[in-house]
Order: structure tokens, then sequence, then C-alpha cells
């Protein structure tokens, strides 16, 4: 389901009726809470389970993961999940939840289980204290008073993740990645569980009202809502913002309906659902670890990856049988033993990860093919975004001619060595300015990008006070305009002229050709010539992600020039015809130096020309050289 990512949205929306049930009846019953009862159980419910899986993902995560991309994240984030902070750590790492890179931590859904607890640690303090305040008017409807005092901070946090899901408001302008914020945060989450804590506090007395037709509607319509959010949402939706209120209301809907005497109820009671409802803390935690191993053992398997979805279902089980209801149901364990049980549930992950992540920093002790993880130029020497120099940045020659400029994302400082050693040749300086995920166009920026819109600005007003003699712009455009392989319909695409989120591929190619021609243009009144490299041939898969203790060699990748020619042809015919508008500017094509005989190999004669399945090793770059001056001096005798 494209929109699948709402479950999450129906689930808080569960979690905080169904906890506020139990806190309503205590509250009822004896005017308090018991909290230190509260947090024993929530330790006791949650945290063996959740060590156990951190435990054995970790191992099996060190065996089948490559250490050089993706055991050292999986491990901090493993850490931060212990502590229930996965969410602001996830966040502050800086990739967004859709991001491929994302897709292969198996401790990425645990962002939802610290966004839980962090709002179960604040509930039941506020209902308690809304109860006490309400206590005092002998006349007061305290469960009414109590979902009132909800009811204000619901509205508040919606608010909060509506100004921070569209970019508006002053809370858009102080939060860095406001969208990205929204997502993860609890301030812009807890409206979700807020609206089911409401309804338990007040849901009772209309439940008691609807009669069995009426609870039928409405549980249709709910599911109607889930389903609508399941199929019509998709990556691209800006959420959660208003978007979010279909699930939730969905979710809000179906505990109305199913908690009277209908089918719906009759139908969520059978035995099956029941007992899979029980195990459903386990399966979620296990869940997300077996698809990642699986992916990896089997890319672009979706059989293998529905088995492992399911098959999950068995470790949950067991784990339902032999620990969670095990430790639950342990009268010892109250107290001290409660403390002893937390710190040891959060101690042994923390430092499994530790070693986990200590040794991924020494390759688990394999060893990566000789040059390809060798840093290219640029990236030596630190000519990224707000840390670039130019005395650090700029690579001078004897008696120089004049000044190349090269600009763009991570490209950029792939062709660095290449265009460097070609300036070089013909007797220039070289001045190299990347900026990673931030291609160089003029009006035109990724989405919710503010600081790459601020640096495309502070590039074009230094190239207008350098003044080079040529310009090299060097972009991974298909990165931004097509889908990224081999998370499916995911693209880093360029917001349109409106700052938005383009609605399709075509509309993102737009903005592409927008932005390019805009930076062509800007670049010839300032007088130098310019010289496009176009997007290298790329691979299906990052190799840093085949390396692994159970894979130690990972092979010669290798792709068709057809499969990397249906990538790339539509952006590469946009930048050919922005190419023609302009006196002075040419295109270079790496792939007609990096394939030969039809195919395009990340390996030439034992040397690695790749470090990953789109950027160039310095070897990959100085391969380059050659065809880089033959167009440069071309370009420069004109």
């Amino acid at each position: 389901m494209p929109g699948g990512f709402i479950g999450v949205d129906v689930f808080f929306v569960v979690s905080g009726f169904v906890i506020t049930m139990q806190l309503g009846r205590e509250l009822d019953r004896t005017g308090s809470v018991n909290l230190r009862q509260f947090y024993t159980r929530r330790v006791r419910r949650l945290l063996p389970a959740l060590a156990a899986v951190t435990l054995a993902t970790l191992a099996a995560g060190s065996v089948i993961l490559s250490p050089i991309t993706d055991q050292p994240f999986a491990a901090r984030t493993a850490r931060a999940a212990s502590a229930f902070v996965a969410n602001l750590f996830l966040f502050r790492s800086g990739g967004g939840y859709f991001d491929p890179a994302e897709e292969r931590n198996p401790f990425l859904h645990t962002w939802t289980l610290s966004v839980e607890e962090q709002f179960y640690f604040i509930l039941p303090i506020v209902l308690l204290i809304a109860w006490r305040v309400a206590s005092r008017n002998p006349r007061a409807d305290r469960p009414r008073f109590a979902a009132g005092v909800v009811a204000i901070a619901t509205i508040a946090s919606f608010a909060a993740g509506w100004s921070l899901t569209v970019g508006a408001g002053p809370l858009s302008r102080v939060v860095a990645a406001p969208e990205r914020f929204a997502f993860y945060s609890p301030v812009s989450r807890a409206w979700e569980f807020g609206v089911g804590v409401a309804l338990a506090l007040v849901g009772p007395r209309l439940i008691r009202r609807l009669g069995s037709a009426s609870s039928t509607m409405l549980a249709l319509a709910g599911l109607g809502c889930i389903a609508f959010a399941s199929f019509w949402f998709d990556r691209s939706t800006p959420f959660p913002g208003t978007a979010a209120v279909v699930p939730v209301s969905g979710a809000a809907l179906m505990l109305v309906s199913g908690s009277s005497d209908g089918p719906i109820a009759r139908l969520l009671s059978q035995p099956l659902l029941v007992w899979i409802g029980d195990r459903s803390y386990g399966w979620y935690l296990w869940h997300w670890p077996a698809i990642v191993i699986a992916r990896v053992l089997w890319p672009a398997n979706t059989l293998a990856l529905l088995l492992a979805a399911f098959g999950s279902l068995v470790p949950a089980a067991l784990s339902y049988r032999y620990l969670e209801q095990v430790i639950r149901s342990d009268p010892r364990i109250v107290g001290r033993r409660v403390i002893v049980l937390a710190a040891a549930c959060i101690a042994v992950p923390v430092l499994a990860s530790v070693a986990v992540t200590v040794a991924a920093d020494r390759d688990m002790g394999l060893r990566a093919p000789e040059g390809w993880t060798d840093q290219r130029l640029a990236v030596r020497a630190g000519c990224d975004g707000k840390k670039w120099s130019r005395p650090r940045c700029s690579f001078d020659v004897p008696q120089p001619k004049g000044t190349v400029l090269l600009i763009g994302d991570s490209h950029a400082a792939s062709a660095s060595d290449g265009v460097v050693a070609a300036a070089g040749r013909l007797g220039y300086d070289t001045v190299v300015w990347f900026n990673s995920g931030c291609p160089f166009l003029v009006g035109r920026a990724p989405v919710d990008d503010e600081d790459c819109r601020t640096w495309q600005r502070n590039t074009l007003a230094f190239s207008k006070t350098l003044r080079p003699d040529l310009v090299v712009i060097a972009n991974r455009s298909s990165g931004y305009t097509l889908p990224d392989f081999p998370a499916g319909e995911h693209w880093l695409s360029i917001a349109d002229r409106n700052g938005n989120q383009p609605d399709s591929r075509s509309e993102a190619l737009q903005s592409w050709q927008e932005g390019f021609d805009n930076a062509l243009e800007r670049i010839s009144k300032q007088g130098a010539a310019t010289l496009v490299l176009s997007v290298v041939p790329e691979f299906t898969s990052g190799f840093g992600e085949g390396l692994s203790l159970l894979r130690p060699d990972p092979g010669v990748p290798v792709v068709s020039v057809d499969d990397v020619d249906r990538r790339r042809n539509a952006v590469l015919k946009v930048e050919a015809a922005a190419a023609r508008r302009y006196d002075r500017v040419a295109r270079l094509d790496p792939a007609s130096v990096l394939c030969a005989d039809g195919q395009c190999r990340a390996v030439r004669d034992g040397v690695w020309l790749y470090m990953d399945r789109q950027h160039l090793t310095p070897n990959g770059s100085l391969l380059l050289t050659d065809s880089l001056a033959a167009s440069m001096r071309e370009l420069l005798d004109t």
C-alpha cells in the first residue's frame, strides 16, 4: 500500500484510547493514579522484548549488514531506541523517513515506540492534575474536564504539526527541517494520541447511545477513511499535517463503533484476531528487522519481503510466550527489581551497540578492495557547503593562465580529481565548491531546503566575483528527476516555482529544466564558458551495502548501457536542449569513457572506478582527465 505508513497514526489513536481507558478506571475507582505502578507496567511490558530484539538484530546485522555503510548507523539508532529517543536521533541524523539509506536501517521503526513513550511519560501526570483540579468542584464532571484539557493540548499539537508540515508560521522558521521535525516530533504527533485519549474519557457515553446500525455505519466510514489513506496517500503526501486527519478520524470511528455490540465488534473479537493482537507488540518489533535483512539477502525479491514480514510473527509469538508473559506475570519484579530490570534492558543493548560500532569502525576485520574507499580530492580538502574556504579549495599551478570553477552537488566532489588534473594540464588554477544533496541550479532547489537555496545564491555571487574563465557544473541530475532505485517511487525532487513538491516526474523534470536553464543563462552573462559534466552511469545497489562478513567479496558490479540510458535520457535531453541555447556551453557524458561494449563496470583492470553506486573514486575521476582536458581546451580556445 503506497500509504501504508498511516498505520502508525491509527496505532497512536488506539494506543491513546487503550491506555486512557486503564487510567480512567483507576481514577474513577481511587481518584488518583499510582505513577510508580504505571511506569512499572510500562517497563515490564516494553523493555525486555525491545532489548531481546535489539540484541538479536545487532547480532544478525553484524554478520549480514555492511560495516562500511549500514552497521554504524543501525547501531547508533539501536542506542537511541533503547533510551526511547530514536525519533529525535533520526531527526538529527538528517535523513528523511523514506530515504533509501533509512530503509536499510533495521531500527528505523523504533521511532514510533519512542514517540509513544515520550507521550506516556507526561499523560498520566496531566490526567492526574486535571482530575484533582476538577475534584475541587463537587459538581464538576471530572472526565469531561480532563477531556477539555486534553482537547486544548490536542488542538495546539495539531496546529504545530500543520505549521511545521506546510512550512507556515513562526514555528517553521525557528525549527531546522520543519517537515522532518513534524514527522518525528512528539509535539506534532501528540494530537493523534490526544484524539484517542479524549475518546476514552467521553466516548463511553456516546457508545452507549449507539445502536447496531449506527455502529456499523460508523465502522464502515472509519474503515473507508483508513483504506482511502492507505491507497491514495504516498511518499509525496505532506505528512502529518492535515492529511493525518483522515486515518486518525478513521481510527476514532472504528473505536467508537467497535466498542458497541455490533458486527464490527464481533468481527474484531474473533479468536485469531485477538491472538494476533496479543502478540502485536512483538510482531511490530520483529517485522522491520526481518524485512531489512531479507532485502539485503534477496534484493528486489518481493516474495522474500512478504515472507519476512509474516514470518516475523513466529519470533513474536515465542517472545510473547517465553519472555513478555513471564516477566509481566512475575510478582517478584517490583520495586528495586524493576529499576534493575530497566537498567539491564537499556545498558546491555547500549553496550552491544557500542561494540558493534567499534568493530564496524574497523570494518569488522574485512579488507575493502584497494582504492574503493579512497576519499575524493574535494572531500579531503573540506570543500563541502558551509565548511568551504577558498584557501583550502583552490588548487593552483605555476604561472596560471586563468581559473576554472567546479560547482555542483556531491557529483562535483566525485569529479574533482579529474577536473583539477585536466585544468592543471592546460595551465589553469581550479577552485572547487560543492554541496552534497544540493545541485547547482538558479531559482530551484530541493523541497524545503533553504540551506541549499542559500548556497546556490552564494555560489553564483562568488562566481561573479571570481570571474573564472570556465565553470564546470556537475550534478546528479537523474537523482532529482527520476525514481531513485531501489526505493521505487521516491526521488529527491526539485521544488516547483511555488516551492512545492512536484506531483509527478514530468513536473520534477520541468522544475529541473527551469533551474538548469537559469543557471546557464546567469553563468553566460558573467562571461564564462560552461562545461556541463552529465550524471555518471549509476548501479542498482551500493557496493558498501554488499560487503559483509556473510559476503566478504562484493564482486564486480555491472550495469548495461541500455539500463543507464533509460534512467538518464530524459534529463540528458533537457540539459542538451538548454546547452544549445547559449554560446560557449558544452556537455561531456562520462559514459563515453566509463562504459564500453554496451556495459558499464565498476572495476577496470583491477582498479575500482566507483566508491558506491553513484560516486566515482579518485581513480574513476582521473580516468576522465583526457576527455575533460579536450572539452576544456575547445571551450577555452573559443
